[in-house]
């Protein structure tokens, strides 16, 4: 099935399939529909723990989507009117100092640079506990605005976007966290594929 990746704690129950729960872009168009979301182990954490704060939501019929396309803005949250999208080109691994920047529906896009690349993080909305995370902090030698995301933006795309004739991007995961309005915490692809196992294929 096709559809995307997004934030677990989004959905009504984390780490639970909850079969036909809705998700809707700006509370207003539904996009699609939870197919997985696995569970959460037994830990040293009461509430349990994953590599990845991810849920997997099939598209809706008749949603226009592209494989692989993170949207290109032209400001604050507006779609850019000639460009469509960056095009994920591969997955990527994360480095401190590495740039990184994120695309929200609140926030727009937003970049800072990354602090630490694998660290464990508990949730503080749900108290889970999720392995080997990446921090990323604003740098102010990127310019731009802060805060780097807020409530709204969880399940955004965090990648390198680079053009090269082609505007073209580095997929690193999915935002799921905040601290403050210059520190954003999201987990790597290659965990969510951990969490997922081999139902999982990314573009």
């Amino acid at each position: 099935m096709d559809g995307f990746v997004t934030a677990d704690h989004c959905s009504a129950t984390g780490g639970y399939l909850d079969t036909g729960d809705p998700f809707y872009q700006n509370s207003a168009t539904l996009v699609g529909y939870e197919a997985a979301d696995p569970s959460y182990s037994s830990c040293y954490d009461p509430q349990g723990c994953r590599y990845s704060d991810a849920s997997f939501v099939q598209w809706e019929s008749g949603i226009n989507y592209i494989f692989g396309g993170i949207s290109v803005l032209s400001s604050g949250i507006t779609l850019h009117s000639t460009i469509s999208h960056w095009g994920v080109f591969t997955e990527a691994t994360s480095l401190v100092g590495t740039v990184h920047s994120k695309v929200g529906q609140q926030t727009g896009e937003t970049q800072g640079t990354a602090s630490h690349t694998c660290i464990d993080l508990e949730s503080a909305q749900t108290g889970r506990m999720h392995y080997c995370q990446v921090r990323v902090r604003w740098n102010a030698s990127l310019g731009g605005s802060k805060p780097l995301g807020t409530g709204g933006d969880s399940g955004s795309p965090v990648s390198y976007n680079t053009y090269n004739g082609n505007y073209v991007a580095y997929l690193f995961g999915n935002l799921w966290g905040v601290h403050g309005d210059s520190i954003m915490v999201y987990s790597p692809v290659a965990n969510a594929e951990t969490d997922f196992g081999s139902n999982l294929t990314t573009y």
